[in-house]
């Protein structure tokens, strides 16, 4: 039986062809549009204009979860905010200011929810008054703006791009090596480093090749990872290409799952360290032979789960989260991903193994808040309420859209660090009231989702 996502994904595709004729109509009346309205801005070089590929469609269906949020198709092909695109192209960064306040000057009537329309055209709409440049999720700055078209019947969604030749060079780098590839890299942040180096100064490709150079060597002459971290890393990579490579082959879906590997050998250490039945290197030996019996096997993606029996959870918040997750396990492509190659790796019950999955990852977020906690002055009763407090907002929030890219080491040292910033000054005595606790959820909101 396999899961709705991939009907509700074939569903979208088909309404997609249909639609194509009329978007690359719209696509193209919007090129000719800016660029008559640009055509005496010397700095302005080129427009191009697209529709939202069938590939790219599937990974943002998958990425964003509309199968869950939209439900219908159509919703979904109405919601999407790319899915037209148009590139304004000039020469400089500068430039890219300059045609900015031109369209500001061109589109100044207001409409009720926010949008702008010019006097030239009443269906093209720009939402204009927002702060520009945009900080996008790398760091850098771009001038993006959303806008949509407005026909007889329906109204289509666009994303209209400023770039100069420096951004597009590195958008087009930016968007094929670090944002499209998904391959798991044990080098990731040494490259994304030397990406970004490129950015800030692109004429300086002798220093840049220097930095490379510099880094492999020191890395190489230092060790600077311990021996426990790159065997991980090493496991991590076995498990990506495995299960994901052939994940890739089998349905033509490109999908993030770095995040979710590491949890995935995260949790299979843990419980291997705990357990202490044997040495982590003679489990380490236990697991590649595993793997390897698993690379030989036929693999079947998007299978539908079926756990057998009650769950006997351990406390209120692995019952919360563990519902959570087991109500939306064939619904969510990555969670069904990452128990199914939790249960095709660990064997045994499945009912079992998934309760210990789950109550590793409680157990890992109610461990961080403890010990951020226990670094103050409280006391013991008044240190355990003020555990409860900020656990119950952690799990408010993981619990409202079960984000299985949420549990990383990253993100698990930012709540470590945000519980001891709203501590550390506290009286022994002291509480926090409820708005710490909800500025408390705020500010973690804000550091993951940046």
């Amino acid at each position: 039986m396999k899961l709705q996502v991939f009907e509700f994904i074939d569903e979208t595709i088909e309404q997609l062809k249909g639609k194509k004729e009329e978007l690359w109509w719209i696509a193209n009346h919007l090129e000719k549009f800016f660029e008559e309205v640009l055509q005496e801005e010397d700095s302005y070089l080129n427009i191009s204009s697209r529709v939202k590929s069938e590939d790219s469609l599937k990974e943002k269906i998958l990425r964003q979860n509309f199968f869950l949020r939209y439900k219908r198709p159509d919703v979904v092909l109405e919601r999407m905010v790319d899915l037209l695109g148009v590139r304004i192209e000039c020469r400089f960064i500068r430039d890219e200011a300059r045609i900015y306040e031109r369209l500001v000057e061109l589109f100044r009537t207001r409409l009720d929810d926010g949008f702008y329309r010019s006097e030239l055209n009443d269906s093209i709409q720009l939402r204009i008054r927002e702060s520009q440049p945009q900080k996008q999720h790398n760091g850098f700055e771009i001038y993006k703006l959303d806008g949509r078209y407005r026909t007889e019947t329906t109204l289509y969604h666009f994303e209209l791009q400023i770039k100069s030749f420096v951004n597009i060079f590195w958008g087009d780098i930016d968007h094929r090596i670090l944002y499209k590839n998904f391959t798991y890299l044990a080098t990731e942040d040494f490259i994304r480093e030397v990406m970004y180096s490129i950015k800030d100064n692109l004429e300086m490709v002798d220093s840049q090749l220097m930095v490379v150079y510099n880094h492999l060597y020191n890395t190489e002459k230092n060790g600077t990872q311990s021996t426990k971290d790159q065997l991980k890393k090493l496991i991590s990579k076995q498990i990506h290409d495995i299960f994901l490579l052939r994940f890739k082959a089998t349905t033509g879906i490109v999908l993030d799952f770095r995040k979710p590997t590491d949890l995935i050998v995260d949790y299979i250490f843990a419980k291997a360290h705990y357990a202490r039945e044997i040495e982590d290197s003679e489990y380490i030996i236990k697991l590649l032979n595993r793997l390897m019996e698993i690379s030989r096997k036929e693999l079947v993606f998007g299978d539908y789960i079926d756990l057998n029996g009650d769950r006997n959870w351990t406390g209120e918040y692995c019952a919360l989260f563990g519902g959570g997750v087991e109500s939306i396990m064939n619904l969510d492509l990555k969670w069904n991903l990452i128990l199914s190659i939790i249960f095709e790796l660990e064997g045994g019950d499945k009912s079992a193994e998934f309760v210990n999955f789950i109550e590793y990852i409680v157990f890992t977020i109610i461990y961080r808040v403890r010990t951020a906690v226990k670094q103050t002055k409280l006391t013991v009763d008044n240190g355990d309420q003020v555990t409860n407090g900020f656990t119950a907002e952690i799990f408010e929030y993981i619990c409202y859209e079960y984000n299985a890219d949420f549990f990383t080491l990253n993100n698990m040292r930012t709540i470590e660090r945000l519980v001891l910033e709203f501590t550390e000054d506290m009286e022994p005595e002291e509480l926090l009231s409820e708005s710490d606790y909800k500025r408390f959820r705020k500010r973690l909101i804000k550091e993951v989702e940046g």
